[in-house]
């Protein structure tokens, strides 16, 4: 009887995402991350960080923050969009997108919005960075698009 065939690994579905972020003086309410008129979630173009990224796979979503002086807060609303391109036999996405608008017929619908924020007058800023920074990363990697 031959060896039973080892499973192949598939990714996740690949998602668009488009990053924007802003700083603020004061400690953040979670309460005031939510979307809705009270909510101080950056959503302006003005506040765009990374215009657009497919994720996917093995590709990771990197942001860099360096606060201003004066400031003791960082906000990031990490907007996910479907991807409707190809995939090859593991998976990854087969865009040629290489910056600048995602081609027409591989941007989907918009799936969701995740607000996020850091307080760095806590003692360990470092370690509150790397919470924003991972939180964003999973919910953005992990998210599945439900047709």
């Amino acid at each position: 009887m031959p060896p039973p065939v080892p499973p192949i690994q598939q990714n996740p579905d690949a998602v668009w995402v488009k990053v924007y972020s802003t700083e603020l003086p004061q400690v953040v309410d979670l309460n005031r991350l939510i979307s809705g008129p009270d909510s101080i979630a950056p959503q302006l173009a003005s506040e765009v960080e990374s215009e657009w990224t497919l994720l996917g796979g093995d590709v990771n979503l990197a942001l860099e923050t360096q606060i201003s002086a004066g400031d003791v807060s960082v906000l990031r609303r990490y907007e996910n969009y479907q991807y409707l391109g190809g995939y090859d036999e593991v998976h990854l996405p087969t865009s040629s997108f290489t910056g600048g608008q995602p081609p027409a017929n591989e941007l989907g619908q918009f799936i969701a919005a995740n607000m996020v924020a850091a307080n760095l007058n806590v003692p360990e800023p470092a370690s509150a960075m790397v919470v924003l920074l991972g939180a964003g990363i999973i919910m953005a990697r992990h998210r599945k698009v439900r047709a």
